[in-house]
């Protein structure tokens, strides 16, 4: 794919003080980006001098942190869409990650949300150990929990229609090593 620039708004929960952004495969400079909202998101806009060819898995761009608490990265549409621009017009973003040996919990957003019949939840665990995941209803009602041995690296949970029957905003959380990161989904009929 051919790709000419992006545009996004990173948002998370807890406080982090960003060290750098790195360039992946875009070019990006300090004038691209801004952190705003007390410190708790990141905008960037960034257009190339020309079109550059991208493969699924090349990284675009790195944020590099200074500390290792848990983080609730998410995608926040508020301000602008989360655009990627190419040769056949403009594609909705999604995060990816690489913790590697930052020793950070990182729970991505389950896609797709909202779902139907299946939606899987990403997270990278920053060691191994028994993971929990727990989900919650609107009134903080754990209404599912599945505990298992995971290793370092990502780790997938599958959630069905068959485990959240009904359709209605949920939180899930996941824990590990007395680190726990949160998201919300949305389960539609």
């Amino acid at each position: 794919m051919r790709v000419s620039g992006l545009q996004a708004e990173m948002s998370w929960t807890n406080s982090l003080e960003i060290d750098r952004i790195e360039s992946g495969k875009l070019s990006i400079d300090e004038d691209q980006f801004y952190v705003v909202n007390d410190g708790q998101s990141l905008r960037i806009s960034n257009t190339e001098r020309s079109a550059m060819n991208v493969n699924k898995g090349d990284v675009l761009f790195s944020i590099v942190l200074n500390d290792a608490a848990a983080i609730e990265l998410t995608l926040n549409e508020s301000w602008m869409d989360a655009q990627v621009y190419t040769s056949e017009g403009p594609k909705a973003i999604q995060l990816d990650k690489a913790v590697s040996d930052s020793g950070l919990l990182l729970v991505l957003q389950n896609i797709p949300n909202p779902w139907t019949t299946s939606t899987v939840i990403a997270v990278e665990m920053p060691l191994a150990g028994e993971a929990t995941l727990r989900i919650y209803d609107m009134h903080s009602r754990v209404i599912m929990t599945e505990s298992r041995n995971v290793v370092k690296g990502t780790t997938t949970f599958e959630i069905d229609n068959n485990k959240i029957q009904e359709s209605g905003m949920y939180f899930y959380e996941i824990e590990i090593a007395g680190q726990r990161a949160h998201q919300k989904m949305l389960r539609v009929d």
